[in-house]
């Protein structure tokens, strides 16, 4: 399941290693993207938004919204990404 690994990282070696293993299953010329553990006190209930990337041949998007649900909190995040050749989504 995403965005169950690194928050048990408690170590920057840990974190690499979580990193690599994750990185292992990426396709060659795919793409990893990590994104920041957010604190309780840090976490912003009313975010939403989009962020674009164009690097060479890839284009890519990532469309958020965040929320509080008891227990904890619910961050929903969206990528599209787009080669000329394919395209694909990812949840």
């Amino acid at each position: 399941m995403p965005f169950k690994l690194i928050y048990h990282a408690e170590t920057s070696a840990g974190l690499q290693r979580v990193i690599g293993r994750m990185g292992a299953h990426v396709k060659r010329d795919g793409l990893l993207l990590v994104e920041p553990y957010f604190s309780p006190e840090q976490f912003d209930d009313s975010r939403a938004g989009i962020r674009h990337i164009r690097r060479d041949e890839l284009s890519a998007s990532e469309f958020h919204v965040s929320r509080r649900s008891a227990p904890g909190a619910e961050l929903c995040v969206h990528y599209v990404s787009q080669r000329p050749e394919t395209s694909s989504t990812t949840n």
